[in-house]
């Protein structure tokens, strides 16, 4: 098998992908289809992810040689109805029959076990549908493999567990038997099956990628006549595959300067006089570059630095001046007659200097203030006081400060003068009209430009820091696009003196031509772009098609044919039909032909008289016939492995019915069975056969309860043997009795001991009709054991008269009473003393 696996692991991915989902299906649906649709495409255009990358699980022929049992199946959560309080167990012995009426959760837990074990076709694991549930559908798995006990917590997208792929499960669609259009019985082995399977996959794919094919219409516009003889016309006719995106972007892009360039290609088509063209953009161009250069003029000369600069050189003649009228305030603010310091003073003060270095104190530096020395006005002798006003005087005429003040605020005029007027908005607006700017947004821009300029000029004396004049909007790219549109004149001057020089004027027709088929096709990009798709998708799905190729899977199945289609099989075959009850049924392998990978090896009734209609063989011993073809093939592989059988002989007579549960027996003693049944019939026959054959059989009910399904516990006292129960009443149910009738009284008590008088009554029908009447004819089965009949002989007139007399008595425990006679139910010491009777009379009986 790992030789097989390797094989697929060689092929296309849908092929992985499709061995995995006719394992889970028997037949795809579309979902399954457009996934491999999609894995063919991407492996064509070798685009496969990492996602698309499948691994074969081939799992229904088993792959591991563990010797393996499933112990049991619990913590169910999120799946049908099922919500066990309990494990499922299987028991430790090899037999195990799950009982239970329809709706108790037995397809759920054969459902379970499919998906664990890898079964082929396990059906969907559906939610409990009256319920809105999103949990997360999961079990835990308790299993023995090669003596180690293991617990898997499974979930649904674990998928099956490896150790458990040998477990084969038989159900109504296990195996195929086919009675062909030549009357014969036909069996295909699961793993040629698989082959078959794929096969008609890769047909059904081709067909789909095919349709895919033909619904690829063109639908590219013609190309309008006038344009045949273009070169882009005829890239346009000639579309391919291969035509690439970048090539169509070259071809057909059409930009701005595309636009721009067939503009001015009619522009110079359609001139008269290019000579006067030339002229009129020269004055154009020489109108902008002033406009150009002025508007750089005024923000320079009005940015935040230079502003800052005039407000820097305002702010220090401002401060100088201050210092200078707080040195004169500091010198004459003492002085006895006003208007010292004024203009006609310092006049006075002058011509006093001029006086005294003259003629009163000549060589001397005015003002002279040495002992004795007098006053230059008054002659009179200087006091103290005076000197140190005349010293004072003499320092503020003299002094820095003024001088600096003046020459601070001279500097900053000649600065302030130095500025160039703002062009007024009208001017603006007249050089933008004659300049052809009918940019909306860029005359706005410029006025705005232009609006601030003028507020800051106007303001600029008005303020004493930057932030308190408006700012210069960001102006670079208007006069960016300025310069740009100077360089188009320069340009369409030189392309307009060269057209009135050289009258190249078929040339620009052409070229004219050219740019509006591109202009055409431009307006076709996406249709153009749809076709070269299309193309290029056909491509692809022809590729893709190709993958679907099924000779290689043909031929391996012919090769597997003749490796798994033996007379071994053959033998097995009827070895099985023997012990199953229908030996008379003859088979014979005849292999006929391989049609599309279809190796038609035929399981043939052999020595018929005539053809063999479809209903020659009955509906059981058809089901006979698979079950046998199945067992032949699972019997032989190396390792015995757990068979589960979900309800497998329903269709069966007494006899097929009875040879198939002696077969499942047999097959119990070497591996594990575990047989899911709701027919009572079944149970009796299996637990019967396995006693005779010394076997313990596990026997668990399931139950539908108020909180959901497939509740397993004890089978109803009806389905299970006599003593059995007996055990039960004695040890486990009438102890709990006695506790409440001694603590809670007769009221709490009754209703357990009617529970108990009621299982009693049917444990007494049980008694007689399996231990006195010995099995012979019983309620849930057809036949009538004849040869148990010698057993009736053990039967006295006492055996009679006692159990008559048992189930007179606790008859009335289940039937109505009359008012009048009511009857209560017998003490826990009674009932103790009945059950312990019946168990002497059983063991006294079963022992004669």
């Amino acid at each position: 098998m790992s030789e097989l696996v390797r094989w697929f692991e060689e092929r296309n991915e849908w092929v992985k992908y499709a061995v995995n989902a006719v394992q889970e299906k028997e037949k795809l649906e579309e979902a399954e289809y457009s996934e491999l649709v999609k894995l063919c495409i991407k492996e064509a255009k070798k685009e496969l992810d990492e996602e698309d990358i499948y691994d074969v699980d081939i799992s229904f022929d088993g792959t591991s040689e563990n010797e393996v049992k499933i112990r049991s199946l619990k913590n169910v959560e999120g799946i049908n109805a099922l919500s066990p309080k309990n494990p499922l167990k299987f028991g430790d012995g090899n037999l195990c029959i799950i009982y239970g009426q329809n709706g108790s959760g037995k397809s759920g837990y054969v459902r379970i076990l499919k998906h664990i074990c890898g079964a082929r076709h396990p059906g969907k694991l559906l939610p409990n549908v009256f319920e809105d549930s999103q949990e997360e559908q999961k079990c835990d798995v308790d299993y023995e493999a090669n003596g180690n006990d293991k617990t898997i917590n499974w979930t649904r997208d674990d998928g099956h567990i490896d150790e458990l792929s040998t477990v084969d499960i038989y159900d109504t669609g296990s195996g195929k038997i086919y009675v062909t259009d030549e009357n014969e019985v036909t069996y295909e082995p699961p793993l040629l099956e698989l082959f078959s399977d794929l096969v008609n996959v890769a047909d059904h794919l081709s067909e789909k990628i095919e349709e895919l094919i033909e619904k690829k219409n063109s639908k590219k516009p013609s190309l309008p006549p006038r344009f045949e003889d273009t070169e882009i016309g005829k890239w346009y006719n000639e579309l391919s595959h291969d035509t690439s995106k970048e090539t169509i972007d070259e071809k057909i892009e059409w930009t701005e300067k595309n636009e721009e360039k067939i503009e001015e290609l009619r522009d110079r088509v359609n001139t008269e006089s290019p000579e006067k063209k030339a002229q009129t953009l020269s004055e154009k161009k020489s109108r902008l570059n002033g406009f150009i250069l002025s508007t750089i003029t005024h923000i320079k000369q009005l940015s935040n630095s230079n502003v800052s600069e005039f407000i820097e050189l305002d702010s220090e003649a401002s401060a100088k001046e201050q210092a200078a009228e707080a040195a004169a305030k500091k010198v004459f603010s003492s002085a006895p007659l006003n208007g010292v310091g004024s203009d006609i003073w310092e006049k006075l003060w002058e011509k006093a200097r001029e006086y005294s270095e003259s003629h009163a104190y000549v060589d001397a530096k005015f003002p002279v203030l040495k002992e004795g020395s007098r006053c230059v006005l008054c002659h009179q002798k200087l006091s103290e006081e005076a000197k140190e006003r005349f010293q004072s005087f003499e320092d503020y005429v003299t002094g820095e400060l003024k001088e600096e003040a003046i020459q601070a605020r001279n500097y900053y005029k000649d600065q302030l003068e130095s500025l160039s007027s703002v062009i007024d908005l009208d001017n603006v607006t007249t050089i933008l009209a004659a300049l052809d700017v009918d940019d909306d947004e860029i005359i706005g821009r410029i006025k705005k430009l232009y609006s601030i300029l003028e507020e800051r000029f106007n303001k600029l004396t008005e303020v004493s820091k930057v932030d308190e004049l408006p700012t210069i909007p960001q102006s670079w790219d208007l006069l960016q696009e300025a310069r740009k549109l100077s360089h188009f004149y320069t340009k369409k001057i030189a392309e307009f003196k060269k057209d009135a020089e050289e009258g190249n004027r078929t040339k620009l027709k052409s070229q004219l031509k050219e740019l509006e088929a591109k202009s055409w096709l431009s307006d076709q990009k996406e249709n153009i772009e749809k076709e070269v798709k299309r193309l290029n998708e056909i491509k692809v799905l022809k590729e893709a098609k190709k993958l679907t190729n099924p000779v290689a899977l043909s031929r391996k199945k012919g090769k597997l044919a003749e490796e798994l289609i033996t007379q071994a099989f053959v033998k097995r075959f009827n070895t099985e039909l023997e012990k199953l009850g229908a030996g008379w049924i003859k088979i014979e392998l005849v292999k006929t032909r391989v049609q599309k990978g279809r190796v038609l090896h035929k399981l043939q009734l052999k020595n018929a008289e005539q053809e063999v209609p479809d209903d020659v063989l009955s509906e059981g011993e058809n089901r006979i016939v698979t079950l046998a073809a199945f067992l032949a093939d699972v019997t032989g592989k190396a390792t015995p492995a757990p068979f589960v059988f979900d309800d497998p002989i329903t269709s069966l007579d007494e006899k097929f019915e009875e040879a198939v549960v002696r077969r499942l027996v047999e097959l119990s003693q070497n591996r594990q069975v575990i047989v899911f049944t709701h027919r009572l019939s079944l149970t009796s026959l299996i637990q019967e056969s396995a006693k005779e054959a010394g076997l313990n059989t596990n026997f668990v009910g399931l139950r539908k309860e108020s909180w959901g399904t497939g509740n397993p516990g004890n089978p109803p006292i009806f389905a299970r043997r006599p003593d059995k129960v007996l055990n039960v009443l004695i040890h486990n149910r009438l102890s709990p009795a006695r506790s409440k009738y001694e603590k809670q009284g007769r009221e709490a008590y009754e209703p357990v001991a009617k529970s108990i008088c009621s299982d009693f009554r049917i444990l007494l029908e049980r008694m007689i009709e399996d231990e006195l009447l010995s099995d012979v004819v019983h309620r849930f089965r057809r036949a009538v054991h004849t040869r148990k009949i010698k057993n009736l002989s053990r039967i006295t007139e006492s055996d009679c008269k006692y159990l008559d007399s048992m189930m007179s008595k606790y008859s009335k425990y289940e039937h109505s009473q009359a008012r009048s006679t009511p009857v209560s139910m017998p003490e826990p010491d009674e009932l103790e003393d009945d059950l312990l009777e019946l168990q002497d009379w059983y063991e006294e009986f079963t022992n004669r």
